[in-house]
């Protein structure tokens, strides 16, 4: 009887191996496989249960959530076998203007087979981890990114969810006179504090080396109280974390950054150079392969929380913040070239238009879901 369960065990071992070492091709380092055969996995509606850990393991992807084919071969390493008899839907996509159909799987099914596979979910995080070291050790030799599931990123790429910043305590521009005191006091705090930034900037880069008159610094000011209606409200807090939520944070701080001075106008990876009349790098945009990754987090979101402030409506002002920082253009105020009107380059992003051209463009999809105070 001994020797019997022994031959299992050492067949399953083997099994593990060989399967693990044909995987090899995606990022498996073969010191790191498991000495001892996968506890079996029991299914339930909702939830998957390990026989060896006893507590029930719950799934963080939206109900509803669904993954093409194509995604599930890659983010979750599953085969066509796998996913035999797993029910599908029919979902309308858009490429360049044309729509096609497209097969989806709900994810929730295909997690569920991953877990099989790998013993649950902490199994299935702790191989994908496996993967990922891989990846890292051969980043010189391929630039390919590592897929995964959004809602692994935190736990397989062993980084914390990044810290939000507010903006409402930047600097204290403290105002000079009664002026630009009324005028603080009707103005959001954050917006203040960018436009007597660029404004600062534009008084340090001056070849005359003089202060900036208050008389001029109070006209700006004064057309900025009035830009400042343009934009559409702005949450006090920061939106509570969800593994959608964090999965966003987490590919806004990768947001690729523009160079220093001294490199300005030199390629960066991810990044595309808008060029002058003159062929003169005056700012850097956002990549298409970075803008994929933003909308497919975003899409998350959205299918999870909606379009308030729990969901897009909170969110949108992450994204701008984030792009704003990573394209070096922001606000700005140029009387002669602008009829004495702040502009703001990023404003665009805050905007329900953005949101669905995006989803469309990168996702292939169309966002029905209703703006609160829509009817």
């Amino acid at each position: 009887m001994v020797r019997a369960s022994s031959k299992k065990i050492e067949t399953n071992v083997n099994t593990t191996r060989r399967r693990l070492r044909s995987d090899s091709k995606l990022g498996c380092l073969r010191s790191d496989v498991p000495s001892h055969p996968t506890p079996p996995v029991r299914f339930t509606n909702s939830v998957v249960t390990s026989s060896s850990a006893g507590a029930p393991e719950t799934h963080r992807l939206a109900p509803e959530s669904g993954i093409s084919r194509t995604r599930a071969y890659k983010e979750y390493r599953v085969t066509s076998r796998d996913l035999r008899g797993l029910e599908t839907t029919d979902s309308r996509r858009f490429f360049n203007g044309d729509a096609y159909d497209v097969e989806l799987y709900r994810e929730r099914d295909v997690e569920r087979v991953a877990w099989t596979r790998h013993g649950g979910r902490a199994g299935f995080v702790a191989y994908l981890r496996v993967l990922y070291k891989r990846h890292r050790a051969r980043l010189k030799e391929s630039k390919t990114p590592f897929a995964l599931p959004n809602a692994y990123l935190s736990e397989v790429l062993s980084i914390g969810v990044p810290t939000v910043r507010t903006h409402t305590a930047d600097h204290d521009h403290t105002p000079t006179s009664r002026t630009l005191i009324s005028i603080k006091s009707s103005m959001p705090i954050w917006l203040w504090n960018k436009c007597s930034a660029f404004l600062d900037l534009v008084e340090a880069r001056s070849s005359s080396k003089r202060p900036l008159p208050l008389k001029t610094r109070e006209e700006a000011m004064h057309h900025a109280k009035e830009f400042a209606r343009s934009y559409p409200p702005r949450p006090s807090s920061a939106v509570p974390r969800s593994p959608w939520i964090d999965a966003l944070r987490i590919v806004l701080a990768d947001s690729p950054q523009p160079p220093s001075r001294e490199n300005w106008g030199k390629p960066v990876e991810g990044l595309l150079g808008v060029l002058d009349c003159h062929g003169r790098c005056t700012a850097y945009v956002w990549d298409e392969h970075y803008y994929r990754r933003l909308f497919t987090a975003l899409r998350n979101v959205v299918h999870a929380h909606g379009m308030g402030n729990m969901g897009w409506a909170g969110v949108r002002w992450e994204v701008y913040e984030a792009h704003t920082e990573g394209a070096s253009v922001g606000i700005s105020y140029n009387p002669q070239r602008h009829g004495e009107k702040w502009v703001d380059t990023r404003a665009q992003m805050l905007t329900r238009e953005f949101l669905d051209e995006g989803l469309k463009k990168y996702c292939g999809i169309i966002n029905s879901a209703k703006t609160p105070g829509d009817t």
